[in-house]
């Protein structure tokens, strides 16, 4: 996502070969010169495993609080002497001029995840957190649950497994209250 002057990208899959790919795609979808940003929002190996390649390119990595110890422990395997401009996330965290809140989903299946809702597009980002549009999930419940804390109620909703999918279709499937 381009987001002022900076391209966001939402977790890094598959490592190195992936990541690379996705630079290429990234420098023809926007073209010009900005700034990247990598956002760390899940822990499970798939998802971090391009870390490593971007951090190595000086990108910053925006990630929950508590994955800084595991985030560097996978660079200094992966690339021994790269440094990991880490960037913690709380409860949350505007950026790109406050056009992107990330924030924690911080429930029992989401511990130490977090998503990130574009305010121009009203698109939220939930990773893996939101893989089906036909049923309820906890993971939904959790998304609708730290949407509901942070104020916000996207139009749209994007994940991992689920293509772009409007929030009217996934609402009534959430428990947004406990």
């Amino acid at each position: 996502m381009l987001a002022r002057d900076t391209v966001f990208v939402f977790d890094a899959t598959q490592g190195d070969e992936r990541a690379r790919q996705d630079s290429i795609w990234i420098a023809a979808l926007f073209p010009g010169k900005h700034a990247t940003a990598l956002v760390v929002t899940d822990l499970a190996w798939p998802h971090v495993a391009g870390v490593p390649f971007w951090a190595a390119r000086g990108v910053p990595v925006y990630a929950p609080r508590a994955a800084r110890a595991f985030l560097t422990s996978v660079l200094a395997r992966r690339t021994p002497g790269s440094r990991l401009r880490f960037i913690p996330v709380g409860d949350s965290l505007r950026v790109a001029g406050g056009d992107i809140l990330l924030f924690g989903i911080d429930g029992v299946a989401s511990e130490v995840a977090i998503a990130a809702y574009d305010g121009a597009d009203h698109t939220v980002w939930a990773s893996d957190y939101i893989q089906d549009a036909t049923a309820p999930t906890m993971y939904l419940d959790e998304v609708c649950r730290a949407l509901k804390r942070v104020h916000r109620t996207p139009e749209r909703a994007a994940a991992e497994h689920l293509s772009i999918t409007p929030w009217a279709t996934l609402r009534p499937l959430a428990n947004c209250d406990g």
